[in-house]
């Protein structure tokens, strides 16, 4: 009988894996809690069974030392081990040092948690492993990390400083998750360079009462996973230095403070993450503290900053040069403080209110100065009707609407290279005006829920234009709740143009006040201007609702009327499609809508 080769792969596998898993000759195991001299804590493996307690205490002579979980053991002595595999405690005391050898296999293997107050040191480059939990517990003194190999579920904790002040004693290692939290901390103690880049998260628990934990001169540190500072003072510069720190995940500023240093040093914050991140910072959380400084807080280009509630940045400047999504919350500050935002930045606000100018206390973003940019993306994302604000720039690269309802504008606006219709409405009145350069689109699903709401007939949605070519002019009305999609399509023929030329339409949904039909005719009426384009010619196609319509819809024609003279009936109305064809040879500015001439007022 032959059988399968892969069969026999796995059976070969598993047992492999049980033997390895068996103890083996001169093993031993922490049986008991207790000093790792003390004999009557250690069984061993020996013909084949485990003699219990008392045994000689461990060495790097013998084969693998276990401290199996729910044991602690702690060393008080000089010790010398390897194949040392931590799933319980170890305790290194401040009198105590453990010394790994380079033996077979893992020479240190933690997965529960290793303390140390005292010395650990490796002879001949051993392979230590932390994926538990390694406590630097030292108090006066700097202390000694030794360079373990440290596996994504491992953390460092710095838990012991009191009276130290200085730096810290590290050697080169990749750092997973980093815990600071020294209660009793008096001085400044100063991060390890070799703490630069954290590869998972970094947690500042307390720094004391009076500490403060400091980066390096001149160094810049980068967490890649998440940041949350819940209390102490953390230093980002020292003297005339510069110090940064990088985050690319959950920024939380929960409470304590952050500096810079001594004037003129600069500290800064970088948000750098490529996925959307949140950014929260409590209302207790403080600034400079207590120094003179510069301080800023980065949002960077390729960082998505999602605000988890009102954030204080009294003493600070952010700057956008990313995307920020401010939800319904309130990004507020001193006179000192600054909010300024950069060349394709974008900044998202589902603020009632939107955003305004320094001198207005209203709105998403309420610093001391506020720089808007105009080379930027401006989205409202309120789930509910929202005001602009008035802190919009003139002209801004792109600006859209998301999560339902509307936007109205409280100026007028013009757009270099977007309007974003995908998620809801743009609503113009009190004569306020939207305006699209030549280069720039619209995009969306076009419907009674995405379109360009004209509340005002003095309001026009236009689009500068510099060549013939189709132009769609998204438009609608609203009344009493009820929102009517009817856009005008404009197909520009032929014409001569201008860097100012430009086509505007407005709207409304009552009968045209020159509409002398009697009985069949539209309750709605588009105007169509031409501004500084010579001997053109258009035509296209304007599109009516239902409840537009009186009398008998298959009697209504297009009706189209020039400055000054009367209504000229068209071609009749297309009911299928309710649309209304524009014949070819308009020339100039045009009110149309549905007429019916046959029978008049």
């Amino acid at each position: 009988m032959k059988i399968n080769p892969i069969i026999l792969f796995i059976i070969s596998f598993l047992l492999s894996s049980i033997i390895l898993s068996q103890p083996q000759e001169g093993d031993y195991m922490a049986s008991f809690s207790g000093d790792w001299e003390n004999k009557d804590i250690w069984s061993k493996f020996t013909g084949g069974v485990w003699n219990l307690p008392p045994n000689p205490p461990p060495s790097s002579s013998d084969n693998v030392i276990t401290i199996p979980s729910g044991k602690t053991v702690t060393i008080t002595t000089d010790i010398d081990a390897d194949q040392l595999k931590v799933d319980g405690t170890l305790d290194v005391q401040l009198a105590g040092g453990l010394t790994i050898n380079n033996g077979v296999g893992d020479d240190l293997d933690v997965r529960g948690t290793l303390i140390n107050a005292g010395s650990i040191l490796f002879i001949s480059s051993p392979h230590c492993i932390i994926a538990g939990t390694y406590q630097h517990n030292f108090t006066t003194i700097a202390g000694y990390i030794p360079p373990f190999v440290w596996k994504e579920t491992s953390t460092c904790e710095i838990i012991g400083y009191t009276t130290y002040t200085g730096h810290m004693d590290v050697d080169a290692q990749a750092f997973q998750n980093v815990v600071w939290n020294c209660e009793g901390q008096e001085n400044q103690v100063v991060l390890d360079s070799n703490f630069s880049n954290i590869q998972e998260n970094f947690t500042i628990i307390s720094t004391g009462k009076t500490g403060s934990l400091r980066l390096s001169y001149g160094k810049n540190y980068v967490v890649n996973g998440n940041f949350r500072q819940e209390g102490g003072a953390l230093v980002l510069a020292y003297s005339m230095s510069s110090g940064e720190l990088h985050i690319k995940g959950n920024a939380e500023f929960v409470n304590g403070g952050v500096a810079s240093g001594f004037y003129p040093s600069t500290g800064r914050i970088y948000l750098i993450g490529t996925a959307e991140a949140d950014l929260l910072i409590e209302d207790d959380y403080l600034f400079d503290t207590g120094v003179e400084s510069n301080f800023e807080i980065i949002i960077d280009n390729n960082d998505i900053r999602n605000l988890q509630k009102n954030a204080n940045i009294d003493g600070a400047f952010l700057s956008l040069y990313g995307k920020l999504i401010c939800n319904q919350y309130i990004i507020i500050g001193d006179p000192l403080s600054r909010f300024k935002m950069y060349p394709g930045s974008t900044l998202n606000t589902a603020h009632t209110q939107g955003i305004h100018p320094s001198s207005i206390k209203l709105g998403s973003i309420q610093t001391g100065s506020r720089i808007y940019e105009s080379d930027a993306t401006y989205l409202y994302s309120c789930m509910g009707e929202q005001q602009s604000g008035t802190g919009i720039p003139d002209t801004v690269m792109k600006l859209g609407k998301i999560n339902g309802y509307f936007v109205a504008l409280e100026k007028d606006i013009t757009i270099s290279d977007t309007l974003a219709l995908d998620g809801g409405s743009i609503s113009l009145y009190d004569e306020y005006n939207l305006s699209l350069l030549v280069d720039a689109i619209i995009t969306g699903t076009f419907s009674n829920n995405n379109m360009v709401i004209v509340e005002d007939i003095e309001s026009y949605l236009t689009r500068y234009i510099d060549e013939g070519g189709a132009y769609l002019y998204p438009v609608g009305t609203e009344n009493g709740g009820t929102y009517s999609y009817t856009p005008a399509y404009i197909k520009v023929a032929s014409g001569i143009f201008s860097p100012d030329s430009k086509i505007s339409v407005s709207l409304d949904n009552l009968k045209h006040p020159n509409n002398y039909s009697k009985y069949n005719y539209l309750t709605r009426y588009w105007l169509v201007r031409i501004s500084d384009i010579t001997d053109i010619l258009y035509f296209g196609r304007l599109t009516y609702d239902d409840i537009d319509v009186v009398g008998d819809e298959n009697e209504i024609h297009l009706g189209y009327k020039v400055s000054g003279g009367e209504f000229v009936e068209g071609s009749l109305s297309n009911t299928t499609t309710n649309e209304l064809d524009i014949p070819e040879f308009i020339e100039e500015d045009c009110d149309f809508t549905g007429v019916d001439l046959s029978d008049v007022i």
